[in-house]
């Protein structure tokens, strides 16, 4: 499980985190305004521990989350949401609202049960680009109608590529995202997979959708 964690509430968010630590799931802080650019559904669930429901208002939240899809999320706040806020809960099944003074289990058990009882599909659980296909909801890749066969690594290492077409990702990033590992104890982790998962693909597409760039790192094109 990888979980991302909403910093808008500084010390909540660290204690979150190290709380997750020990529940050996790994988890990223972001600061709201770069949730939108590092987003690509890498992560399982989300946690908001908020200060208050009016800093920042809920309202703009809400707004933001609802472009993510049916993500898990968690929101976590001293004080019950208002009654004003009531239907926005109503409205979003895969929300839960707990009071951040309730023991730290209960947010865990809570994001199993929604990945458990989640069955939606949503539009970004399936990539296309071309006459490649990921779906990550049945964990598949298709190029025209034939499957291709991957590896856990291969398949996330993909959709890591794929959700950032055209972006040039180094090799440091794609660790962290794909491994969680430190670049410098494993330096040819991803061009041993990206190599193989070359291999796999131009088989079948007869030509190279993985872009070396020199001294940097790798790039899927947009076409």
């Amino acid at each position: 499980m990888h979980i991302l964690i909403i910093n808008y509430h500084p010390l909540h968010t660290q204690f979150i985190q190290k709380s997750l630590r020990y529940e050996n799931i790994k988890s990223d802080i972001c600061q709201p305004e770069n949730l939108l650019k590092i987003w690509y559904g890498q992560y399982d669930a989300l946690i908001l521990p908020l200060v208050s429901w009016n800093q920042p208002p809920f309202s703009e939240t809400a707004h933001v989350l609802e472009n993510l899809g049916q993500i898990p999320t968690i929101i976590t706040a001293k004080t019950l949401p208002p009654d004003s806020f009531t239907s926005e809960f109503g409205q979003h099944k895969h929300w839960r609202f707990i009071e951040s003074r309730k023991p730290f289990y209960q947010i865990v058990t809570t994001i199993n049960s929604l990945l458990k009882n989640s069955i939606i599909v949503t539009p970004r659980d399936k990539i296309t680009l071309g006459k490649l296909k990921l779906d990550t909801h049945t964990h598949e890749v298709h190029y025209e109608d034939k499957q291709i066969p991957l590896r856990n690594k291969e398949f996330e290492l993909l959709e890591c590529l794929m959700r950032n077409a055209g972006a040039v990702l180094t090799r440091t990033f794609l660790l962290e995202s794909v491994w969680d590992c430190n670049a410098s104890i494993l330096s040819n982790t991803v061009d041993v997979h990206v190599s193989r998962l070359r291999r796999k693909i131009c088989n079948q597409a007869r030509h190279n959708l993985i872009v070396t760039i020199p001294c940097v790192g790798y790039k899927f094109p947009m076409n």
